[in-house]
């Protein structure tokens, strides 16, 4: 795999980038309301999510600001 994003079904790998910028909490009040998260309604975040997949390992990155 030489790029994210790419699919090789006769390899059986993948790579995925997924990104959330500049998420409202506020939109997860029905779930966050009774959680311990303190101050959802005034909070965002900003999450990064990178997956690598093959037949043997298995492997993810996250960062969130």
């Amino acid at each position: 795999m030489d790029r994210p994003g790419a699919l090789d079904p006769d390899a059986l790998t993948a790579s995925f980038d997924l990104e959330a910028a500049k998420f409202q909490l506020d939109r997860l009040a029905p779930i966050l309301e009774h959680s311990g998260v303190v101050d959802y309604a005034a909070t965002s975040v900003d999450t990064r999510l990178h997956l690598d997949i093959d037949r043997s390992v298995r492997s993810f990155r996250a960062a969130s600001t």
